[in-house]
């Protein structure tokens, strides 16, 4: 599975490979970029109410979005940090 870290305002902080695999590049190349770049067109709006959502809920939230290359499910959870 794929997993990927991202700071407050969607840019990916961490990613493992299998991530990095299903947007085609190796994880130094995505690291810091807005995951938005990736997101489909069909899906922004989704992905970004999604990203609203995390920042103002505490609870564990899911939803599913498509990339430029494939389909994914997102689910946000708190960091124990």
């Amino acid at each position: 599975h794929g997993h990927l870290s991202l700071d407050d305002r969607g840019k990916i902080q961490e990613i493992n490979r299998a991530a990095a695999q299903m947007l085609s590049l190796s994880h130094k190349h995505i690291i810091g970029k807005a995951l938005l770049k990736w997101v489909s067109k069909d899906s922004k709006a989704l992905y970004q109410g999604f990203l609203s959502e995390c920042l103002s809920f505490h609870d564990d939230l899911a939803c599913e979005i498509t990339l430029s290359r494939s389909s994914v499910k997102l689910r946000a959870f708190q960091s124990s940090e």
